[in-house]
């Protein structure tokens, strides 16, 4: 894989997905080409949404994502785009599944419906195809990369509850930045539950009943976590870069569950060497 375009998808998770960016300068150097254009790829469909007019076009664009996908397994390889011809390289040696990249795609056609979430299920749903998902196809690539082989029972587990867990963190991270899109990504049911007003959360206003829906949804991310750390003590060496992320959620879920935390403000947030430091420690105990 050219060095190059290895370095413009490094680039871009750096100013799209600084936290993955940031599990990626701890991640050895065979496991980090691997994962950078997995990385970048998603970066460029999640970014669709923020990118066209209207609907149709979105959908105009995640097909063609599906239709690059299934060139890339099937060839000619196109060129003439930096995160394709990285994808190429992994898709080459087996690393990735047609099955997960396609799965990626579909679950960004949910961005471009304006329509809430139901209910906590139908959130979780939504995230086990973005956030899981993702999760997901970094673990099996890295241990295929290294050990030939898809997950243990125990390792899909924990993929699952962490994925679901960083997914539950990034939903009450985004809440300002989605509201300043026009869109609430807190599920129906918590929102009527705790007497919440959509159009409270579109004007920027957080009042006691925001508060409880935070508290709820940061617990559920919680339980989670902490069934993830029973289930699976020290991960697979060869599997903990996927599952960096992770690392960050009792960082943010800190944050979040403060008197201090204003969702419209960004006070959720967490200086990078804070989360670097927690990403060292994660690293050299294998614990998340």
């Amino acid at each position: 894989m050219d060095n190059a375009v290895l370095n413009h998808c490094l680039e871009l998770v750096r100013l799209r997905d600084h936290d993955r960016y940031l599990t990626l300068l701890m991640t050895p150097d065979d496991a980090r080409r691997t994962l950078i254009p997995l990385y970048a790829f998603q970066t460029e469909i999640a970014r669709i949404r923020e990118t066209v007019s209207e609907p149709m076009l979105g959908q105009i664009r995640l097909q063609w994502w599906r239709d690059t996908i299934d060139q890339l397994f099937d060839g000619p390889q196109p060129r003439g785009h930096e995160v394709v011809e990285a994808l190429a390289a992994p898709i080459s040696a087996g690393l990735y599944e047609r099955e997960g990249l396609h799965g990626l795609i579909d679950g960004r056609e949910q961005d471009l419906d304006d329509g809430m979430f139901v209910d906590l299920p139908d959130l979780l749903s939504y995230l086990h195809s973005t956030s899981m998902l993702l999760m997901v196809v970094a673990g099996r690539a890295l241990l295929k990369q290294k050990y030939g082989r898809s997950f243990e029972p125990e390792e899909a587990e924990t993929v699952q509850l962490l994925g679901e867990a960083y997914g539950l963190t990034g939903t009450l991270r985004s809440i300002g930045p989605m509201a300043a899109q026009g869109r609430v990504m807190l599920p129906e049911s918590l929102l009527a539950q705790h007497e919440v007003e959509t159009a409270d959360i579109l004007a920027g206003t957080c009042r006691p009943g925001l508060r409880a829906v935070i508290d709820d949804m940061a617990g559920e991310a919680e339980t989670r976590l902490v069934n993830a750390r029973r289930l699976l003590r020290k991960p697979n060496q060869a599997l903990l870069p996927a599952l960096f992320p992770a690392c960050f959620i009792g960082l943010y879920l800190l944050k979040m569950r403060s008197r201090k935390f204003e969702p419209f403000q960004g006070t959720g947030e967490v200086l990078a060497f804070r989360r670097q430091l927690r990403l060292m420690r994660c690293s050299l105990s294998r614990r998340f």
